[in-house]
């Protein structure tokens, strides 16, 4: 898709410093838009917006070319590269799948902090958690996409962005913080590991060569071993970027929504479609 401006919506996030930051890339023009008026078409838009308003914008017919690796990618990756155990599976059939603790969240939605990797003991407290929020509509809950995996405490965590399967940008992240609300670079003590972690990211990327959307976005972590494992991965469009540079984050934003590609297109779960996001007015 050729885009004519970028346009940053916020919800969770303030739109304006992000636009400016992407702005400064020089790439295409940058609009910070808000959370309760889209434009009626998106003709030549491209967007940097959560998965809560994107939901919203599709929900109010607005067609958008919007692609992800979707909620079962990651166990399409070589088991070497995760060096753990993950599950990709549903909420209704978690607890079937999965014994004891866990790092849990929703695969494709952020909502009410089960979007963000959060320890459990057991998967029926998290279980708990999402159908707490939806009682009446348990047929939608139970068909919620989920991530579990085994719990993993990283030394150093990177997040790289990729663009038509090559590294487009990266950053450093403080894994001290909780995932999500990361707003700035991480500027520590600690050695740069910068090198390392791309090396890692390319060897998940040829890896995965043969089944990856153009673009998108991947977390990668080292263990106190001295390991690198791959975290998660997810889309460029909706992905805090932390000050990485923004030409590489804008070509892996703009590679991520394009048409032609449906097997690569992101689609929310039903429950959020039909119960949770309303749709915005249009202007």
């Amino acid at each position: 898709m050729t885009s004519a401006r970028l346009l940053v919506l916020g919800d969770s996030h303030p739109p304006e410093a992000a636009a400016r930051h992407l702005a400064s890339s020089g790439m295409l023009p940058v609009e910070a838009g808000t959370s309760n008026r889209v434009p009626e078409t998106m003709e030549g838009t491209a967007l940097w917006v959560d998965t809560s308003g994107a939901t919203r914008l599709l929900n109010a017919g607005l067609e958008l070319p919007l692609l992800s690796p979707g909620s079962a990618w990651l166990s399409t990756v070589p088991g070497y590269l995760l060096g753990r155990r993950v599950l990709c599976t549903t909420l209704g059939q978690l607890q079937e799948k999965w014994r004891g603790p866990g790092l849990f969240r929703l695969a494709e939605q952020q909502y009410a902090g089960l979007g963000f990797p959060t320890f459990h003991a057991d998967p029926a407290t998290f279980v708990a958690a999402a159908g707490k929020y939806h009682y009446r509509a348990l047929d939608l809950v139970a068909e919620l996409n989920v991530v579990v995996s085994a719990p993993v405490d990283y030394v150093d965590e990177y997040r790289v962005f990729v663009a038509d399967g090559e590294i487009s940008a990266s950053t450093r992240v403080d894994t001290r913080l909780r995932p999500g609300k990361r707003t700035d670079a991480y500027e520590g003590d600690e050695e740069d590991r910068t090198a390392a972690a791309l090396h890692f990211a390319q060897i998940v990327l040829d890896a995965t060569v043969w089944h990856q959307p153009p673009g998108f976005r991947i977390d990668v972590g080292l263990t106190a071993d001295g390991s690198w494992q791959l975290i998660s991965a997810g889309p460029s469009w909706a992905a805090q970027f932390h000050l990485a540079n923004p030409s590489g984050v804008l070509a892996s934003v703009l590679s991520g929504q394009a048409p032609d590609y449906d097997h690569w297109k992101w689609v929310p779960d039903e429950l959020f479609q039909q119960r949770i996001f309303r749709a915005w007015p249009a202007a």
